[in-house]
């Protein structure tokens, strides 16, 4: 590592990396907690440069017509498996919770190919419908 006035560099082994990274900039899915009795779901998946705030003005837009908004956070530089992992383990537990709310998909660039993998992979999860 190294220490100075503006900053603290930390230097990491190829193997060690990757772990660490997950614990600073974990994979989340926003408002999750907040989703209870929820009939109608949206679920936002930035692209390559996005973040959390990339869908809000859409979110805001959907919310006034029913829809309860779901923003997913992953590390933009990472491969595509994780997220897309964690996403279909997110709608398959949201699925089973709630089998009869409608789940849409909305993403953007790198966030559709992660859902489309997601998806693929997770088979049926309750997503009606999908747009990237």
């Amino acid at each position: 590592f190294e220490v100075t006035t503006e900053q603290v560099r930390l230097i990491f082994t190829a193997d060690a990396f990757e772990p660490i990274k997950r614990l600073l900039s974990p994979h989340q899915l926003l408002n999750h907690d907040h989703m209870s009795g929820q009939s109608k779901i949206v679920v936002y998946i930035h692209g390559l440069e996005g973040g959390p705030t990339t869908f809000l003005s859409l979110a805001t837009a959907l919310e006034q017509d029913g829809w309860f908004p779901l923003r997913m956070v992953y590390a933009n530089d990472c491969p595509i498996e994780p997220p897309a992992e964690f996403l279909a383990e997110q709608l398959t537990e949201i699925h089973r919770r709630m089998p009869q709310s409608q789940i849409v998909g909305v993403a953007h660039s790198l966030g559709g190919i992660i859902a489309w993998k997601a998806l693929t992979d997770a088979g049926n999860v309750g997503v009606t419908d999908f747009v990237a």
